[in-house]
């Protein structure tokens, strides 16, 4: 059924992937995660990440993408910064469930303005390298990246960002401003369902919504 026919809060444990989850299929993104809906995007992501990568998950909201990340870097280790009180009590809960010992939580924002920026949290957590970033901050990526250049100058960590213009104008911003700044630090865009030809730099990304692979 769909998760609007379940009662509020109708919470499941579950094992997914060797990860265990506390899950409430009243909940969309729960709900498809439960029953085991398929998101090729960051599975392609998720192939390009090696053992010993450092990979930073920015908006990790409840930890599903975090814990897929800390199965997959047995030698490395696993950032997540996710700003929301609520889900970052289910974060950590999630987290609490597994037994993975390279995974990093911290309850903050990353950004440019207000919240602290990914140069400094990085240097207070003693992180000096940077394998690969997932970006999903409704909006706010734009930020982040900016907060982010020397990382990426240094680095030219491997990105999945969500690309909606809509929740980037909201913000001030565009897919387009975001797809530009990328080209500027040499970074090639994939559409993460399709990660064999860069997207076309001539279109203008008029109200998109889909996830991109930059490497």
């Amino acid at each position: 059924p769909p998760e609007y026919l379940y009662p509020t809060s109708s919470w499941r444990y579950c094992e997914r992937n060797g990860v265990q989850l506390k899950l409430n299929v009243s909940n969309v993104v729960d709900h498809l995660k439960y029953f085991l809906f398929k998101d090729e995007g960051f599975d392609n992501f998720l192939q390009l990440v090696q053992p010993h990568f450092t990979v930073l998950d920015i908006g990790a909201n409840i930890g599903m993408t975090a814990l897929e990340f800390a199965k997959k870097v047995p030698t490395g280790r696993v950032v997540c910064f996710e700003p929301s009180p609520s889900n970052f009590n289910r974060l950590s809960e999630n987290i609490s469930l597994n037994n993975f010992k390279n995974i990093i939580a911290s309850h903050i924002g990353i950004g440019s303005v207000v919240v602290d920026t990914l140069d400094s949290q990085l240097e207070k957590l003693k992180i000096e390298a940077v394998n690969a970033i997932k970006i999903d901050v409704e909006g706010f990526e734009m930020e982040v990246l900016r907060s982010a250049t020397a990382i990426l100058k240094k680095y030219k960590p491997i990105l999945f960002i969500e690309l909606d213009d809509n929740n980037l104008k909201d913000q001030q911003s565009s897919a387009l401003l975001l797809i530009n700044y990328l080209v500027e630090l040499d970074y090639k865009i994939y559409n993460a369902l399709y990660d064999t030809q860069p997207l076309d730099l001539n279109n203008e990304f008029l109200n998109c919504h889909l996830d991109i692979i930059c490497k």
